[in-house]
């Protein structure tokens, strides 16, 4: 059963909650609806609707952070006519599950496509996109794989903004996992200190999920969807030559935008970002085209 707390619906505390969170998106377009939905898992849903909307986008945050964080790229995609579908991935924001943690980064894909199916008494039809950064990235691979043999899925294109494949010293992730595991199962993350939302400490369990992933790329399947990828020229975080490999195998046809000064998070939300959202502005508008929309 859906918990609507856009509605009043939910409990007070979570009402309070709720005030705070949706400030954090900002002054929304003219003739925009929100509200909050959580499916029976937990999974918390922004539904954004605008009328006559072309399609819908599902925009998908990184790790240790949440929907409002994407709230720029939110504007664009109702700017473009477009509904959106803000999840916050499990163990994130307001969704249920252990925070931060999971066994297997593939939950994630699992969630989007639980998001979408859950929300489409929600929204109108048309095409599906994913508008997704960092592990939101990842999160929209796992859901376009499982999409991939389905032959009623609506999902057309994606739009991967430095989207994880790979980390930067990525063969460290084991040692010092196991090194940090005779003390702690948690690392604080002292830069989501007095963040709203954000989880403070990342479980080492999640970088064992990391590494299973990422012998998992090797194998990954070629998907036949329209596709935009945006690394940051400044990028601070992520494998990019490692990334760029992956992805010229598995959407081969995708468009790559390398964007000047662009770091790993100034790319969805800082000074990088306007560019980005001049591109996502095209990119939607030519999926809507190609459905006649």
């Amino acid at each position: 059963m859906a918990v609507a707390f856009g509605a009043g619906t939910a409990s007070q505390e979570a009402d309070d909650l709720l005030a705070e969170y949706g400030e954090r998106f900002g002054t929304l377009p003219e003739r925009v609806t929100w509200r909050t939905i959580r499916t029976g898992s937990g999974l918390a849903i922004n539904v954004f609707r605008t009328g006559n909307a072309r399609g819908t986008a599902m925009v998908v945050h990184g790790y240790l952070d949440d929907s409002t964080a994407m709230s720029g790229i939110i504007r664009t995609c109702l700017e473009s006519g477009w509904s959106v579908l803000a999840v916050d991935l499990p163990g994130h924001g307001l969704s249920g599950g252990p925070r931060a943690d999971t066994r297997d980064l593939a939950d994630y894909g699992r969630a989007l496509s639980e998001a979408a199916d859950f929300a489409a008494g929600y929204t109108e039809g048309g095409p599906l996109v994913a508008v997704a950064h960092s592990a939101g990235g990842l999160a929209a691979l796992e859901w376009a794989r499982l999409e991939a043999g389905n032959p009623a899925s609506r999902l057309e294109g994606l739009f991967l903004m430095a989207p994880l494949v790979r980390p930067r010293a990525w063969w460290l992730l084991g040692p010092l996992t196991g090194i940090a595991g005779v003390f702690t199962d948690r690392l604080p993350v002292e830069a989501n200190e007095g963040l709203f939302l954000n989880p403070k400490y990342l479980p080492l369990g999640w970088t064992g999920a990391l590494r299973r992933w990422l012998r998992r790329t090797k194998d990954f399947p070629v998907l036949d969807l329209s596709a935009v990828i945006a690394y940051g020229e400044d990028e601070n975080v992520l494998d990019v030559k490692y990334a760029r490999r992956f992805f010229t195998r598995t959407l081969p046809g995708a468009e790559w935008i390398s964007v000047e000064d662009g770091g790993h998070f100034g790319i969805a939300q800082g000074d990088a970002s306007p560019v980005v959202r001049a591109a996502l502005g095209p990119f939607l508008d030519g999926i809507a085209r190609g459905s006649g929309r």
